[in-house]
């Protein structure tokens, strides 16, 4: 191991992204180590010393992103200056691959060993990527088992500990459908969110009518202003890392990102819903190799939950969602599919793994 410092780095941007650098930053921390890094405030809340927040610009899609050029020009720059000041032992990239590209070629300027946590999704667009990674990383350390090979091929040090998200989740909760608990989950940015909540709410209040015994969950994401939607009395308000409420959830209407597979893995049956400029949408279309566009299905192969991709209709929607919570057997099978993909993905412990790999790697 090189001795040479107790300084990391660590860049992430996105809020899923944020949750599995802080785990991994902790482990540095309790170890001795300073952390620097670019995140969030769950980054700086555990100790890490924040160069700057930037999951507050996180963006959906191509075009989106093009608003915040100027902004992440000016922070490659300072990372750039800090890289140069400090002598650091390693530089961690978590996800967030449109900005930590370029991390990574700066950080192999200054010598620094760059690994991967969570690297992009290769498998389902621009697998060439990988080309540009082998430039300037010492190893990657993927989520899902079958990314592994796909690295091999290319001659990657390529490692998987486990799905990350196995640290935070707790086991199922209980399924009871004495009542109907649905949860609200419109996604964790700004833009996704003003999209998607009007329309939940109107589903939920569809649900509320037919389905007496419900009672629902939005599912807040600190940072996120939602004084601008009228929230109904009826609908209780909780944060997204509120999983004590989330596991005896019977049911969600969710956003397309990590919030699915973390439903998957908890075993809440759902429907996903997705939708972004028609620009950016022309573009995935045209680049994305998979099928589906949630992680749920993308694991099976196959749809175990129902998906409404870019053409949203209110009534379609609500007439799926009726036809899940009204057959018992529907969705306690949708349950029972869901659970299955957990075993696949490994158990807690991961980011302690992941530590004492670098560690030895260095």
């Amino acid at each position: 191991m090189r001795e040479e410092s107790k300084k990391v780095f660590i860049s992430c941007g996105e809020i899923s992204g944020e949750i599995h650098a802080r785990n991994l930053s902790r482990q540095f921390i309790e170890n001795g180590f300073e952390v620097y890094g670019i995140g969030g405030k769950g980054l700086e809340d555990i100790g890490v010393i924040l160069v700057e927040d930037v999951v507050s610009k996180s963006t959906i899609g191509f075009f989106e992103a093009i608003k915040n050029i100027y902004f992440f020009k000016k922070l490659l720059k300072k990372i750039e200056k800090l890289f140069d000041k400090e002598k650091f032992l390693c530089v961690i990239l978590v996800d967030f691959w449109g900005f930590n590209k370029f991390v990574g070629r700066v950080a192999k300027k200054y010598g620094l060993p760059v690994f991967y946590y969570i690297s992009p999704q290769v498998w389902a667009s621009r697998e060439r990527r990988i080309i540009v990674m082998k430039k300037w990383v010492k190893k990657i350390y993927v989520a899902f088992p079958f990314e592994v090979e796909i690295y091999k091929r290319y001659g990657v040090d390529v490692r998987f500990f486990g799905h990350p998200l196995l640290d935070v989740l707790p086991e199922e909760g209980e399924f009871s459908l004495e009542k109907l608990r649905i949860g609200i989950m419109p996604g964790s940015r700004n833009q996704e969110i003003r999209k998607l909540l009007p329309l939940f709410l109107k589903i939920c209040e569809r649900i509320r009518k037919d389905f007496k015994n419900s009672e629902f969950y939005l599912f807040k994401v600190k940072g996120i202003d939602y004084s601008s939607f009228k929230i109904p009395d009826c609908i209780n308000v909780v944060y997204d890392n509120d999983y004590e409420t989330r596991r005896k959830l019977n049911f969600c209407l969710c956003a397309s990102g990590t919030a699915t597979l973390e439903n998957a893995l908890l075993g809440i049956p759902m429907v996903i819903v997705y939708r972004v400029s028609l620009l950016t949408y022309f573009i995935a279309r045209m680049i994305v190799k998979v099928k589906f566009i949630g992680m749920p299905n993308i694991l099976a192969g196959r749809e175990i939950v129902p998906e409404f991709v870019q053409d949203i209709d209110e009534n379609k929607i609500y007439e799926k969602v009726y036809e899940i919570l009204s057959k018992r057997d529907k969705i306690l099978n949708m349950r029972k599919e869901l659970l299955s993909l957990r075993k696949n993905l490994g158990t807690s412990g991961v980011a302690r793994r992941v530590f004492e790999d670098m560690m030895r790697s260095l």
